[in-house]
């Protein structure tokens, strides 16, 4: 009885350290493709946890570079835009010959856009935005992320504009009209444009509204510059724009300038 149990111990302990030795430690595939599917879940912090663990234990492995970029991207979509624009910082930073630098460069772009506050609020965010998307447009002028950021640029500039035009506005109606001028100045430059010999488009400038009488005309009474060739900028209850802007949304307002 005692041999048998003796031999049956030791069956348990040889079982035992089989078992323990069929069990290997996860691989830096395993920790990849559980991560994936997490994200592919939308369950983006045990995502990260494991994305995390692969470039930690794994740091040459061929899933860790795709590891940080979708660290990056989990951020993103979680809206931690903080954490996503030090992951796609340090992304390109780690990686700048990287086949996904494109799709990097843009959802770091993509993370100060997305907090573009008000036009009377800190335009910090729109000015990163504008320069990273800026530099897309010039890196990589071929690519589908150069088209997206390039209607994004429109846009920052147009906020930027705005958010110069309230500052102008403050100092307008307080007869500071120094600064008012400087900060129309500033919204002049934000959409200046060049011709194909690198000439001002912009002519000439002309004010209409003044302290004294301001002109105000109805969405009817919106006239055409320079028979269409220049624009005029105004101020309506939908923001800033031009008059071509005003007639199609229906709006009328006051015309501060016109520039041809």
């Amino acid at each position: 009885m005692k041999i048998s149990a003796a031999i049956w111990g030791g069956c348990a302990v040889i079982l035992t350290v089989a078992a323990c030795a069929s069990r290997k430690p996860p691989s830096g595939e395993n920790y990849y493709v559980q991560a994936t599917q997490e994200y592919s879940q939308h369950f983006y912090q045990p995502a990260i946890a494991d994305y995390q663990k692969l470039i930690d234990e794994y740091p040459f492995s061929p899933f860790a570079e795709e590891a940080e970029l979708n660290i990056g991207l989990s951020y993103y979509k979680m809206h931690n835009y903080a954490e996503a624009t030090g992951s796609f910082t340090d992304f390109l930073r780690m990686h700048p010959t990287s086949k996904q630098i494109e799709l990097a460069s843009y959802y770091l772009a993509m993370a100060h856009y997305t907090q573009i506050g008000r036009p009377d609020q800190d335009q910090t965010h729109t000015e990163l935005a504008l320069e990273q998307l800026q530099s897309i447009e010039r890196r990589f002028p071929e690519s589908d992320f150069a088209q997206l950021a390039h209607e994004q640029i429109a846009i920052c500039r147009e906020m930027l504009a705005r958010h110069e035009y309230v500052i102008g506005d403050f100092y307008y109606t307080r007869a500071n009209y120094k600064a008012a001028e400087e900060n129309g100045r500033a919204v002049l430059r934000l959409y200046l444009k060049y011709g194909a010999n690198n000439e001002a488009a912009i002519r000439d400038l002309s004010r209409v509204s003044r302290p004294g009488c301001r002109v105000y005309v109805g969405r009817d009474e919106i006239k055409r510059v320079q028979s269409g060739l220049g624009i005029s900028i105004m101020t309506t209850p939908r923001g800033v724009m031009t008059g071509r802007q005003a007639r199609r949304e229906g709006v009328g307002g006051e015309i501060l300038c016109e520039v041809w």
